[in-house]
């Protein structure tokens, strides 16, 4: 039975009918049109304010129709009466509208586009999205301070890059708080010992901790460790091994003027770490042995030249290394030995020598079970002795590499904590760590003084490094190579001039003055794949879970 309104019999059909055109038809094009970002733009304007009011409007005004008109009469103007023609014509001219406002940005989106908007759609995370980032998981790293007492973590398997200059509090704001929560293993250069002062006892509640510091005064005993100490010449990676360590003796930089004699010296280093493992006792066995080699009269020195030419273990490699070198002339022999005497001068330091004779842990423990190992060396002889630290992470990067356990890969990754990661130079090893040691179980975090120094030490690699990063962080920015950066990688959006009567143009969401002009609590935080957030940073003395596991600090009171 038909339903009647109004004093009149009218069916179903024409009112379901009418629905659908406005539901099918109308509702979705004027929602695209208010939604579209190029659209909002232009009706930001003030002549299109109007139009922007009057299709939002206008949905409700069509749902009205269908209640205060003659639903049947309506059915029957729109199908078969004087309104026929206009029904046909007022959808293409509705299309046409909105395709003129919207430019392709329909047919972008039909096809799996993203909308194209004038001065690009740049922006900082919405609340929700910052939401997400603060949601904790365990062994989760705790990157940023959130409103009130909350955080920023993240759980993802990627390596980490920070950018803040010195005094900035990257100590007491990220790795500090870091290194007493993160119950994984870890590895972290300390540059002024504060890391291992603050937090080593605590970390001994989550396993093993070994404090290699040469040069401490407080007088409590380093640890040791022989970086020769594991290679094995029946082991068919001794090669290799071998010209891993020479690579991280010999440091040289991406325009340097002899790069030829960086190769013989990493050539002639790997001979005799070689010769020093399958020729001598295992108390000489260390690099106190190698700098003696170097150091020999010449006549003496010719003489190991022609020990090395008649040993044939390491695969003949030993063999090979000595023949090329006495191939060469006296002056390019003279300067080979000379650049390998240069980079090997720190093994003279009596601190050092006691260090690396003698090892009282191994980096495998790293990957089997919880350990933290602490590299304290102090700023000052960064530039002269930073080669042991090279030496000493190229090491664990093998162990880890090298050692097998089940499951192949630890529930939470080892974080290796570079402070002052620019000082180490080049790395070949941590190139390969960055692209593939995920796979491995290993995790990155380096921190830089300015873009700049990535630049300096990796060229044009600087970019994939930081491509590769799941978190950026970047604060208290004083350089403009810096600020320009992090300005790009903010994205960009559009900025409104009042000297321009209001008009949008093109621009990015934080300029290089914006980005060096956060303040001292405040950082750039970028998830890969998200949108920017602005981020706290919060000293681990002003949170009261941390000040109550974390030791006094000599450095900062609280």
């Amino acid at each position: 039975m038909n339903p009647t309104f109004w004093g009149r019999r009218f069916s179903v059909g024409p009112l379901v009918t009418v629905a659908i055109v406005i539901v099918a038809i109308w509702f979705p094009l004027s929602f695209i049109g208010r939604t579209s970002p190029r659209f909002l733009f232009w009706v930001s304007s003030p002549f299109r304010k109007g139009l922007a009011d009057a299709m939002n409007a206008l949905d409700f005004s069509m749902l009205g129709l269908v209640g205060i008109s003659d639903p049947q009469a309506l059915y029957d103007y729109w199908t078969a009466g004087p309104g026929l023609n206009t029904a046909l014509v007022l959808p293409a001219l509705l299309i046409a509208l909105l395709l003129w406002l919207l430019g392709l940005d329909i047919v972008q989106m039909l096809i799996g586009g993203s909308p194209s908007v004038p001065h690009g759609a740049g922006r900082f995370a919405s609340a929700r999205e910052e939401a997400f980032h603060r949601r904790y998981k365990p062994g989760a790293l705790n990157v940023g301070a959130g409103p009130g007492s909350s955080s920023y973590w993240f759980s993802g398997p990627e390596h980490l890059l920070t950018v803040a200059p010195t005094r900035s509090g990257k100590g007491v704001g990220v790795i500090v708080p870091n290194l007493l929560t993160a119950e994984r293993s870890v590895l972290v250069i300390d540059p002024k010992g504060e890391n291992a002062e603050v937090t080593a006892r605590h970390r001994q509640s989550f396993g093993p901790v070994h404090v290699l510091a040469p040069f401490r005064q407080d007088g409590v005993a380093s640890a040791g460790y022989n970086p020769l100490a594991g290679l094995d010449p029946k082991d068919d990676a001794f090669v290799d091994d071998a010209a891993t360590l020479a690579a991280a003796l010999i440091v040289s930089t991406p325009n340097a003027d002899n790069p030829h004699f960086d190769e013989g010296a990493r050539a002639l280093l790997r001979g005799l770490l070689m010769l020093v493992v399958v020729a001598e006792p295992p108390e000489r066995r260390n690099l106190v042995t190698l700098r003696e080699y170097l150091t020999y009269p010449r006549a003496r020195f010719d003489h190991l030249l022609q020990i090395m030419a008649e040993t044939r273990d390491g695969a003949g490699a030993i063999t090979s290394v000595a023949n090329v070198f006495a191939a060469k002339n006296d002056k390019e022999r003279a300067a080979i030995l000379s650049t390998a005497q240069e980079q090997t001068n720190f093994l003279e330091s009596p601190a050092i020598q006691r260090s690396i004779t003698r090892s009282d842990f191994e980096f495998a423990s790293l990957k089997t079970g919880i350990a933290t190992v602490y590299l304290v060396l102090p700023q000052e002889r960064m530039e002269s002795h930073g080669r042991w630290i090279r030496l000493l992470v190229t090491r664990a990067l093998q162990d880890i590499q090298r050692t097998k356990v089940k499951p192949a890969k630890p529930a939470a990754p080892i974080l290796f904590v570079l402070d002052e990661f620019a000082a180490l130079g080049d790395m070949p090893a941590i190139k390969t760590a960055i692209g593939l040691m995920a796979g491995y179980g290993l995790q990155i975090w380096a921190f830089l003084q300015n873009w700049g120094q990535l630049e300096e030490v990796y060229g044009k690699g600087a970019h994939t490094f930081a491509a590769n990063a799941g978190v950026f962080q970047a604060f208290r920015v004083n350089d403009t190579v810096t600020a320009r950066y992090v300005s790009d990688l903010s994205g960009d959006t559009a900025r409104h001039q009042p000297a321009d009567q209001g008009k949008p143009v093109g621009g990015k969401l934080l300029t290089p003055e914006e980005v060096m002009h956060l303040g001292d609590d405040r950082m750039f935080l970028k998830f890969k794949g998200t949108r920017p957030i602005l981020a706290g940073k919060r000293p681990y003395f002003q949170d009261r879970k941390l000040r109550k596991i974390a030791d006094p600090s000599s450095l900062h009171a609280g």
